[in-house]
């Protein structure tokens, strides 16, 4: 008995000794690594990587006596200090690598389950975010409006809306997100389903991918990638389809078009790894291969396209600058509004497609309302089923104010 309580007492001292050591090491090691930090600063010798989406480089603030009684050269100095210290890009990324592998919010992203990349813009808007009463109420009397003066013009409004990959598939949200979801126990955003009784309401021709996407997801066809937040090409295709479909179906004569081959590929397209590239991770996961279209449009002989004036958003990428200057577009002109950032330009000159992808901005208030209103047969306006954005919203109240006040305005 004696004997076991003294090689208890050994075992605890030789553990204590050890865990001493263990201390001074870690002690040991901090010391050196800020020493490392600190004459690599003074020897003015920065190892840096890169940071997509971050370009920090200020100057070093110069002494001024002013500035140093005023308290700005301290503040200049502490944030050039914080940009500019050695291997910050690499501890950054590590720290992003430890949030990305325990399932944290890294630079606004998710890894939800199987690797799903979700950003909080869009879980917010699916299962939290709520626009009120008054934007939504003058928002659809905007709508309304529009779509009743184009009727008179004998002109066509098409409302459509793109889906949200955290409503396409929950299944696959964050664990925060998943007992949202659970409490709620709603399948769509609120904004989303006040949006569609208004639309039915008021007999607005209105095109919902959700549950089309949704299904095609669910017959194991995968509509977007795990590193981005848009869908990928075969689910852009899908989209397209059903939309030309919906419009002739309502009266509208347009050409139709088909997915005429389907390859994959090792390289993405576009929009498919957006969420990848801003972890800033030394490691995710990859989601090869990625869907590849090829789309063939029915003939249209001497039949007139449509003009058609488009509001945006960046689901429309993947049609507008990829399909439509690949395999042509079933428009005679195309003008669209991505938000206020840019806008495109196409039309077809002697049976050749011609125009720009994107030129500058513009704001709301300096769209030619007439213009739309004089030389467009159609207009469009898309945004994802979860979130109405504030240029949609300023479009709409611009463009019925013109018309309001237009003296063209029929009655």
């Amino acid at each position: 008995m004696k004997g076991g309580c003294i090689d208890k007492y050994f075992i605890y001292l030789s553990y204590k000794n050890n865990m001493q050591l263990v201390k001074k090491m870690f002690i040991g090691i901090c010391f050196g690594f800020q020493g490392v930090i600190m004459l690599l600063f003074f020897l003015n010798i920065n190892p840096q990587t890169e940071l997509v989406g971050i370009t920090l480089k200020n100057n070093k603030p110069k002494v001024k006596l002013k500035e140093i009684l005023l308290g700005n050269y301290q503040n200049n100095y502490d944030r050039w200090f914080s940009d500019e210290f050695p291997f910050r890009s690499y501890m950054i990324k590590i720290y992003d690598q430890i949030m990305y592998i325990s399932g944290g919010e890294v630079n606004k992203v998710y890894r939800g389950r199987n690797g799903d990349l979700h950003g909080t813009f869009w879980l917010d808007n699916y299962l939290i975010s709520e626009m009120d009463d008054e934007t939504l109420k003058e928002y659809f009397s905007n709508i309304n409006y529009i779509n009743e003066q184009l009727m008179l013009r004998e002109k066509n409004f098409v409302y459509i809306i793109t889906p949200n990959k955290a409503e396409i598939r929950n299944n696959t949200l964050p664990f925060k997100y998943r007992l949202i979801k659970k409490k709620i126990k709603s399948e769509t955003s609120k904004n989303k389903k006040k949006l569609l009784e208004f639309l039915n309401k008021k007999n607005i021709l209105n095109i919902d991918l959700t549950f089309l996407i949704k299904e095609k997801e669910k017959n194991g066809e995968k509509m977007f990638p795990k590193t981005g937040i848009h869908w990928n090409q075969l689910g852009a295709a899908y989209g397209l389809i059903e939309i030309l479909k919906k419009i002739q179906l309502s009266g509208i004569n347009i050409q139709q078009v088909v997915i005429s081959n389907r390859t994959d590929s090792k390289i993405p397209t576009l929009n498919e790894t957006d969420y990848k590239e801003i972890l800033n991770v030394y490691y995710s996961k990859e989601d090869s291969p990625y869907p590849v279209v090829k789309l063939e449009y029915s003939n249209i002989g001497n039949q007139r396209r449509p003009s058609v004036f488009a509001m945006t958003t960046s689901f429309s990428n993947t049609i507008v600058e990829q399909f439509f200057f690949e395999f042509g577009m079933p428009f005679q002109k195309l003008k669209r509004l991505h938000y206020n950032q840019y806008y495109s330009e196409l039309f077809y000159e002697s049976n050749k497609l011609k125009g720009e992808k994107r030129l500058p901005g513009i704001q709301m208030n300096q769209v030619n309302y007439k213009e739309i209103l004089e030389f467009y047969d159609i207009l469009i306006i898309e945004h994802p089923s979860t979130d109405i954005p504030e240029a949609h919203v300023e479009f709409a109240k611009n463009f019925a104010n013109y018309l309001r006040s237009t003296k063209t305005n029929l009655k």
